[in-house]
């Protein structure tokens, strides 16, 4: 899927760049929660970043990709680079995925994977989609070991007047959800 929307956005002449949040992929450190603000704080610099290369015209967009089951299982397979566990495949089903989701690739300064396999080590990220069942009312907290995060700090609904003010357009789909916009 990830290869046929960047194929895509590169035939229509547009530079994508595949970067991973702190404490998954190639990115050392520890994920605390989907769209922590320091999460949001590194992928905005992201943005900033591309913005200001040579052959960029300022003009930035971002979207996500995500595969996972309602379970959340699907993070914790994707932050041991299990892309096989992610979907439960087994078999001729886990080579298809594997083609699909070929993993965690390592950096370019790191082309036999050793720091790569240091950082997955090390990823020990909390299962959000189950800590996130555990919320009955949208003033409920989710507490991590760091703090405690309220549905505002980790949901773009969170940030809807920043959003507005920024005249910036935007969508947010969820999965079953339906779309919505911002």
């Amino acid at each position: 899927m990830m290869d046929k929307q960047r194929e895509y956005f590169n035939r229509s002449r547009l530079a994508v760049i595949v970067a991973d949040a702190r404490g998954s992929g190639a990115s050392g450190g520890n994920r605390v929660v989907e769209y922590s603000p320091a999460e949001v704080a590194d992928l905005g610099e992201v943005a900033a970043w591309a913005g200001r290369q040579p052959w960029s015209n300022g003009r930035v967009g971002a979207f996500r990709y995500a595969r996972a089951n309602p379970a959340g299982r699907g993070f914790a397979a994707l932050d041991r680079d299990d892309a096989c566990g992610a979907d439960e495949a087994r078999g001729f089903k886990c080579w298809k995925d594997r083609q699909a989701v070929p993993g965690v690739r390592p950096v370019d300064a790191d082309p036999h994977g050793k720091p790569l396999a240091q950082l997955v080590k090390q990823h020990h990220n909390m299962n959000v989609a189950l800590a996130v069942w555990k919320i009955e009312f949208r003033d409920d907290a989710l507490t991590t070991p760091e703090r405690a995060f309220g549905l505002q700090d980790i949901s773009p609904y969170g940030y809807r007047r920043e959003i507005e003010a920024s005249s910036v357009p935007m969508m947010v789909w969820r999965r079953g959800d339906g779309c919505r916009f911002a």
